[in-house]
């Protein structure tokens, strides 16, 4: 028996606000980087971006139903964390 999946699962969160949920079968004509990743948990948390190249990243948020933070899901677009 594999004590750290049962340990795992027995004390796996329910997420506590909104969720968005992913658009089965979605096919998209957009072209992205890893970036588009970072950004894309940017903006659904409201994060400022981390770098330049996340900053100018297009968000992926088009394979998503809302709750997605807006309709082009960027949110404090080319703001970057002072360091």
């Amino acid at each position: 028996m594999d004590e750290a999946a049962t340990k795992a699962t027995k004390h796996r969160k329910q997420p506590s606000g909104p969720v968005s949920t992913a658009k089965l079968g979605y096919k998209s004509k957009v072209s992205y980087s890893h970036y588009s990743t970072v950004r894309t948990i940017e903006a659904e948390w409201n994060l400022l971006t981390l770098t330049s190249y996340d900053a100018s990243a297009t968000p992926m948020t088009e394979f998503f139903e809302s709750p997605l933070s807006s309709s082009t899901g960027v949110s404090g677009a080319g703001r970057a964390v002072p360091v």
